[in-house]
């Protein structure tokens, strides 16, 4: 451990006194202070390895305490299952077939797009495709019957022309 010579008040040469024990001796910042190794007398305050002692003493750290937090628990929801609406695949087959084909095959092109665009999430475009197809399967059915109806008035024509009345 480093031994010190100090200067008293009256500028007497006292010492040496180890490092830890320059402030029980009653050495300040300006205190002339010297040791091996140093070119001259030095105030203590101004020394690289005495500025520790002068240093304020700090305060005490607060540590703060952060208390846990308590488990949050999330009440598991239960998906609402919602089903996919109807495409009406079927009807739009069977007017195309039996009705009128081109407007079937519009139902068809509608309807077939429905399951996909609700499995993809498109719930609401899927609905709308849905109807489209159900509009189109009308169409279709309503062309076709009109089409039978005027078949049957023409046949009667025909059948009545033919007999002679």
């Amino acid at each position: 451990m480093t031994q010190y010579y100090y200067l008293d008040a009256n500028g007497q040469q006292c010492g040496p006194v180890p490092q830890s024990s320059l402030l029980q001796v009653g050495i300040t910042q300006d205190t002339m202070v010297w040791t091996n190794g140093m070119p001259g007398w030095a105030k203590a305050g101004n020394v690289m390895e005495l500025q520790t002692l002068f240093a304020p003493p700090q305060p005490p750290r607060e540590e703060t305490i952060v208390p846990p937090q308590a488990p949050t628990y999330n009440e598991p929801t239960t998906p609402v299952y919602e089903p996919c609406p109807s495409s009406n695949l079927v009807w739009a087959i069977l007017t195309t077939l039996f009705c009128c084909l081109p407007f079937g095959i519009v139902a068809i092109v509608h309807a077939a797009k429905v399951e996909g665009l609700w499995n993809a999430g498109q719930k609401e475009l899927a609905r709308a495709k849905a109807s489209e197809a159900k509009k189109w399967c009308w169409i279709s059915a309503g062309v076709g019957l009109a089409w039978g109806f005027l078949y049957f008035i023409y046949i009667l024509i025909v059948g009545i022309a033919a007999a002679g009345f």
